[in-house]
C-alpha cells in the first residue's frame, strides 16, 4: 500500500516512486513478522527525510506504530541521546504496569536506562561489558514493543547520531528479520560520523541513494508551485541553477515567487542570472524580515537542537510565552517553522543555516541558557552536559561537577566517547585544586578503549595530584589497565614497583592487588619480565587465596607453574585455590576474562567437572547481569571445555554463540580467542575448508598480534594448514610461535600441542632427526604432567614418528591412560590410531576390535575426522563399520541440542532466547528442526 500525501507531500516525491516501491517491500512483512533494514544515503536536500516521512505514512496504513528520532550535531556527544527520542515519547503514553511488562526480564536494562530522568547519585561501577548489555536489553525492548504491534524505527540524519546509539542500530541490522521491526536510517553522504556508521550501510542493509530530479519533475514542481504554468525555457534554467535538488528547487521557486519573475522566457533569463540560490542566505533573510523577535526566538530553537518546548524556546530568547506564540506562528506562516507544537524547524537544514548564523558568543550564551533551563525541568545530567560543551569556559565549579557527572554516568554506560568529551571540556573549564586530578584520572579511564595512548598520559599526569600514597597506588591500578590497553604494559613495572613499595602493612591488600594486576597484564601483554616472575616466586609461601588479590596471584602462580614444567596435580591445587569455591567469580564477575583465567590450567590437568560448576555459576551471572560479554566469555571456556571432554557438536554451538556475540559487538581482542575452538572443533569434524573460510572472513588468516589468544590462535591454524597439505604455510606459523615463546616464555599450555604438529611438520619437510628430538621432548614433559587427556595425545602424536613396535607400544600406553578417561575424544583417537597400527603388523582381529571401538567413540563425540579414518581403516579389513545416525538425538545440530536441553527442563521459548541470547524466532525454528529430526510433537516429549 503507498502513502497518501498531500498534495504538498507530492511535490517532494516527484520521481520518488521506484524509491517509495522499495520502502514499501522493506515494510511488507510487519504483517507476517518479518522485519527489514534499510537506509536512505544522499546528499543535503536530496529529500532524505522526504522519504522517510513517506515510509513513515506507508507503515501506519499497515497498522505498525512508528518511533522516530533524528540525530543532531549538538548533541552528538549525549549518550543514547537518539535511543531516549525513540522509545521515551511511545512509553510516556503507557500506563505504569505496561512499562513494567514491557522492562521485564532481560529488558530490565532498557528500563534504568530510560525511566531515570537525572543523575543517578549512585550508578553501578563501569564494566567491559556495560555498552553490551545496555544495547542487547534495548534489544528486548524492542522485541517486546513488537510483540503488542508491529514498529517501524525511523533515524533521520544518523551522522550526527551518538555512537552509542547507533550501536543499537548496528545490532538491529542483522536482528530484525526474527521480529516484526522495520528501520528506516538516513545519511548524509560525505559526512563524517563514528565508525560504527560504516557498519549500517553495508551488507545486510539495503542501501537507497536516490538522486536529483530530472528537468521534467523540476517543471512539475515548479506547475504545483507557481500560479501559471511554466515555459519549457523557464524549466530549463531552474533545473541548471539547482541541478535537480529538491530543496534549492523549492528555495528558488520561492524567491521567484517573492520578486514576482514571471514564469515565461524573460523570467528564464532573470532566473539565469541570479546567484546560485543558498538555503542559508534565503532563511535568515526571512527571519530577519520578522524582526528581532523572530531572530531571538530560532536562535534560541537552533541551539535547544532544532525542536523544544514553546516555553522552553521563549525562556532561553528572554520572551514570554505569549510574544513567543505570536512569533512562532509567523515564522511557521513563511515556513521557517512547522505548524503547531512543540517548535520545530520544518527542515534541518534550517536549523542548520540559523545555527551557523548565530555569532560564537551568542551562540555560548544560548547553550548556558539552554543548560539552565534543562537543569531546573530535571533533564537527565547528559542532556545538560550537551549543551555545556558549547559554552565559554568559565571556571565554574558547577560546571566541572555536572560534566564530571555526566562523564561517570555514561562511562557506567558503556559509551566512553561520550564521557571523554565531558571530561576533556571540564579540563578547559578548569577544574580547581585537587579536582583537576580527579579529572585527569578518569578522562584516562574514559580513553582506554578509545585513545589508549592518551590514556597513559592523562592517568601519569593525574598521579602527580596525587598527594596521598594510597591514591597514587589506586591511580596505578588505572595506569597498568593503561598500558595493557595501549600495549605497552612492560613499561608500567616501572612506575607501579615503587607505588607497591610505598604502602605500609596497613594497605598490604592494595599492595597485593598492584602486585597481581600487574602480573595479569605482563602475562596478558605478553611482556618479557624476568623481574616479575621472580617476585611471584617471592610471593609464593604466604598466598593462601583468603583475598580477592591472593586469589589473582595464584591464578598467576597456576599458569606459571604449569609452563615451568610442573605436575598437574600441583597445577590444579593452585588453579582450584585461585577459584576460591566460586569467590573469584565474585571478585571479578563474568565480565572479567581474569575471572576465567585458572580453568585453563584446569581443562589441562582434566579437572572438567571443577570447570564445568564454575561455568555453570559464569553462566548464571551472566543471565542475572543479561551481559551479552559475559556470556559470550562463559561460551568460549565452556567450548574448550566440551572439546576437551569430547563433545564436538557442543564445543561447536557454544563457540558459534561466544563468536557472534564478539562479532556483534567488533570485540576485535576476543575474535582470535573466539574463532580458535570453532576452528578446533571444525578440524575434528573434518571440514577444513570451513575452517580457512572462517579464517579469511575473520581476517585472521594474516599477520597474527602477539598476545594469549592470538598465540593460541596462530597454533591451530598452523595445525589446520598442515592437514591442508599447506606445509610451508603451516610450518610458518608453527615456527612463528616456537619464536615467539623463545623470546618471551611460553603462555601457550597443552590444549594446543603445537610442538608436536612442528615436529611432525619437521618431518614433512625432510628434517627427521630434529624432528624426533622435539617429539622426545615434549612427550618427556607430559610424562612429567601426569596421565591423561595430553599424555595421551603426545603418545598418539610421538608414535607417528616412531618405529612400528615402538609406535605401538606408545599407542597401548594412549589407550591405558584414557581407559578411564573423561576425556572422551582422546580416548577415540588412540583407539583408532592404535587399530589402524596393529591393522599394519597384520592382527587383523583385534585391529577390527580396536576400529570398532574407536567408531563408536568417535561417533558419539561428533568426531567425523576420526570416525571417517577408523571407517576407512574397517573397510580395508573387510568389515562392516557401523553407520551413523541420521535420525534422532544424534543428528541434531549442536544449536539445536542445545535449545532442546533447556526446553526439556521446562523453559518457555522467551526463557531460552534470554538465557541462550538468541531472538525466540531463532529458538522456534531450532525446536521446529529437533521435533523433525526427533519424531516428536511437542516438547513435552523431548527426551534427550
Amino acid at each position: 500500500m503507498k502513502p497518501s500525501p498531500s498534495p504538498d507531500d507530492r511535490t517532494d516525491l516527484l520521481e520518488r516512486e521506484p524509491e517509495v516501491e522499495i520502502i514499501a517491500g522493506a515494510l511488507d512483512g510487519l504483517a507476517t513478522g518479518r522485519g527489514g533494514f534499510l537506509v536512505v544515503d544522499g546528499p543535503a536536500g536530496i529529500g532524505k527525510s522526504e522519504l522517510l516521512s513517506a515510509g513513515a505514512t506507508m507503515a501506519r496504513q499497515r497498522g505498525a506504530e512508528v518511533l522516530s528520532a533524528r540525530g543532531t550535531e549538538l548533541e552528538a556527544a549525549f549518550a543514547y541521546g537518539v535511543v531516549r527520542q525513540l522509545f521515551e515519547p511511545a512509553l510516556s503514553r503507557l500506563s505504569a504496569d505496561d512499562r513494567e511488562e514491557l522492562f521485564q526480564g532481560a529488558a530490565a536494562g532498557a528500563g534504568r536506562l530510560l525511566t531515570s530522568s537525572s543523575a543517578d547519585p549512585d550508578p553501578p561501577a563501569p564494566t567491559p561489558g556495560a555498552a553490551m548489555t545496555i544495547v542487547h536489553s534495548l534489544w528486548w525492548l524492542t522485541a517486546n514493543l513488537a510483540a503488542r504491534r508491529p514498529l517501524l524505527l525511523a533515524l533521520d540524519d544518523a551522522h550526527w547520531s551518538d555512537p552509542a546509539s547507533l550501536q543499537l542500530f548496528a545490532y538491529l541490522l542483522n536482528r530484525v528479520e526474527s521480529l516484526p521491526v522495520a528501520v528506516l536510517v538516513s545519511v548524509r553522504t560525505g559526512e563524517p560520523g563514528p565508525p560504527v556508521l560504516d557498519e549500517l550501510t553495508g551488507e545486510p542493509a539495503v542501501v537507497l541513494r536516490p538522486g536529483n530530479l530530472s528537468e521534467q519533475a523540476a517543471g512539475r514542481l515548479a506547475a504545483c508551485r507557481l500560479v501559471t504554468r511554466p515555459a519549457e525555457s523557464f524549466v530549463h534554467s531552474l533545473h541548471s541553477a539547482t541541478r535537480g535538488n529538491p530543496l534549492l528547487l523549492n528555495e528558488l521557486l520561492r524567491t521567484v515567487a517573492e520578486r514576482s519573475i514571471p514564469a515565461d522566457d524573460a523570467g528564464a533569463k532573470q532566473i539565469a542570472g541570479l546567484e546560485s540560490p543558498s538555503v542559508s542566505r534565503a532563511v535568515v533573510r526571512r527571519v530577519r524580515r520578522l524582526g528581532p523577535e523572530a531572530l531571538e526566538l530560532t536562535r534560541a530553537l537552533a541551539a535547544w537542537g532544532g525542536r523544544a518546548e514553546l516555553r522552553q524556546a521563549a525562556a532561553v530568547a528572554g520572551l514570554d510565552d505569549a510574544a513567543a506564540g505570536r512569533t512562532a506562528d509567523a515564522l511557521a506562516a513563511v515556513e521557517i517553522l512547522s505548524p503547531g507544537r512543540p517548535l520545530e524547524f520544518v527542515h534541518p537544514l534550517v536549523r542548520t543555516a540559523l545555527y551557523s548564523d548565530m555569532p560564537p558568543a551568542v551562540r555560548a550564551q544560548a547553550h548556558a541558557a539552554v543548560a539552565e533551563v534543562l537543569r531546573r525541568d530535571g533533564a537527565p545530567v547528559e542532556r545538560v552536559a550537551a549543551h555545556l560543551l558549547h559554552t565559554e569556559p568559565a571556571a565554574d565549579e558547577a560546571v566541572v561537577d555536572t560534566l564530571r557527572t555526566a562523564a561517570r554516568e555514561a562511562l557506567a554506560r558503556g559509551a566512553p566517547e561520550s564521557a571523554r568529551r565531558y571530561l576533556e571540556r571540564a579540563l578547559r573549564e578548569p577544574p580547581a585544586g585537587d579536582s583537576r586530578g580527579r579529572v585527569l584520572c578518569k578522562l584516562g579511564v574514559a580513553e582506554m578503549r578509545v585513545d589508549p595512548k592518551a590514556a597513559v598520559g592523562h592517568i601519569t599526569a593525574a598521579m602527580e595530584f596525587a598527594s596521598e600514597q594510597v591514591a597514587r597506588a589506586k591511580l596505578g591500578l588505572e595506569l597498568i589497565r593503561a598500558h595493557l590497553a595501549n600495549g605497552t604494559v612492560g613499561q608500567a613495572e616501572g612506575a607501579v614497583r615503587p607505588l607497591i613499595e610505598s604502602l605500609d602493612s596497613e594497605h598490604s591488600e592494595l599492595a597485593l592487588r598492584l602486585e597481581a594486576e600487574l602480573l595479569v597484564s605482563l602475562r596478558q601483554g605478553l611482556a618479557a619480565s624476568p623481574a616479575a616472575h621472580s617476585r611471584l616466586d617471592e610471593l609464593a609461601s604466604g598466598i593462601t587465596g583468603a583475598t580477592p588479590a591472593e586469589r589473582m596471584l595464584l591464578s598467576q602462580m597456576a599458569v606459571a607453574t604449569a609452563v615451568r614444567g610442573g605436575s598437574a596435580e600441583e597445577v590444579a591445587r593452585l588453579a582450584e585455590a585461585a577459584l576460591g569455591g566460586g569467590r573469584l567469580l565474585a571478585d571479578e564477575t563474568s565480565e572479567s576474562l581474569v575471572a576465567y583465567v585458572p580453568l585453563y590450567p584446569l581443562l589441562c590437568a582434566d579437572r572438567f567437572e571443577a570447570v564445568e560448576r564454575y561455568l555453570e555459576a559464569a553462566f548464571a551471572d551472566a543471565a542475572e547481569r543479561g551481559s551479552p560479554t559475559a556470556f559470550a566469555l562463559a561460551s568460549t571456556f565452556r567450548s574448550y571445555l566440551q572439546l576437551c571432554r569430547g563433545d564436538v557438536k557442543a564445543a561447536e554451538g557454544d563457540a558459534v554463540a561466544g563468536l557472534d556475540i564478539f562479532r556483534s559487538f567488533r570485540v576485535n581482542f576476543m575474535t582470535a580467542g573466539g574463532a580458535e575452538p570453532l576452528i578446533s572443533a571444525f578440524l575434528e569434524t573434518g571440514e577444513l575448508d570451513r575452517a580457512a573460510e572462517l579464517l579469511q572472513e575473520l581476517h585472521l588468516d594474516g599477520p597474527v598480534p602477539d598476545f594469549v589468544p592470538g598465540r593460541v590462535l596462530l597454533s591451530t591454524r598452523g595445525r589446520l594448514r598442515l592437514e591442508q597439505g599447506r606445509l610451508e604455510e603451516g610450518m610458518a606459523d608453527l615456527v612463528e610461535l616456537r619464536d615467539r615463546e623463545d623470546a618471551k616464555g611460553r603462555s601457550n599450555l597443552f590444549l594446543t600441542p603445537y610442538r608436536q604438529w612442528l615436529a611432525a611438520g619437521l618431518a614433512s619437510s625432510g628434517s627427521p632427526e630434529e624432528a624426533q628430538a622435539l617429539s622426545r621432548k615434549e612427550l618427556a614433559r607430559a610424562r612429567a604432567w601426569g596421565p591423561g587427556r595430553l599424555l595421551a595425545l603426545n603418545l598418539i602424536a610421538a608414535s607417528r614418528l616412531a618405529g612400528r613396535e615402538e609406535g605401538i607400544e606408545l599407542l597401548r600406553e594412549a589407550v591405558e591412560v584414557t581407559k578411564d578417561s573423561p576425556a572422551k575424544l582422546a580416548a577415540a583417537q588412540a583407539l583408532a590410531e592404535l587399530g589402524a597400527a596393529v591393522r599394519r603388523a597384520g592382527k587383523r582381529l583385534e585391529a577390527i576390535d580396536l576400529l570398532r571401538a574407536g567408531l563408536d567413540q568417535a561417533h558419539r563425540c561428533g568426531a567425523e575426522a576420526t570416525a571417517r579414518r577408523a571407517q576407512a581403516e574397517l573397510v580395508v579389513l573387510g568389515a562392516r563399520p557401523r553407520r551413523r545416525a541420521q535420525s534422532g538425538a544424534e543428528a541434531l545440530t549442536a544449536a539445536e541440542r542445545r535449545v532442546a536441553e533447556l526446553a526439556a527442563r521446562g523453559l518457555t521459548n522467551r526463557q531460552i532466547a534470554e538465557s541462550l541470547f538468541l531472538t525466540q524466532r531463532t529458538v522456534e525454528h531450532h525446536l521446529t528442526a529437533t521435533y523433525l529430526k526427533l519424531g516428536i510433537s511437542s516438547r513435552s516429549e523431548l527426551r534427550l
